[in-house]
């Protein structure tokens, strides 16, 4: 399952840049990297390996779903130019 997001987070990367939502992005990266932060240490502590994995899952589902809202926000700005 992470493997599917990661792939479908690399190809809306550039569709985000492109819809010059960039710094939308930035801000979603940087929340999803204190997320990583936070599951990850307390994840990894209570369920070693499997926590890590358990947080891998959250960062990458967050970053796809913010994504799609990038993308669906940036879409309807274009759209009403």
């Amino acid at each position: 399952m992470i493997a599917f997001f990661i792939v479908f987070n690399v190809i809306f990367n550039p569709i985000i840049v492109s819809l010059k939502q960039d710094k939308l992005m930035a801000k979603m990266y940087f929340f999803v990297g204190v997320t990583f932060l936070l599951y990850g240490s307390v994840l990894t502590c209570f369920y070693s390996y499997k926590g890590m994995l358990y947080s891998m899952l959250i960062v990458e589902l967050s970053i796809f779903l913010l994504s799609v809202i990038a993308m669906k926000k940036g879409l309807q700005r274009n759209m009403n130019r």
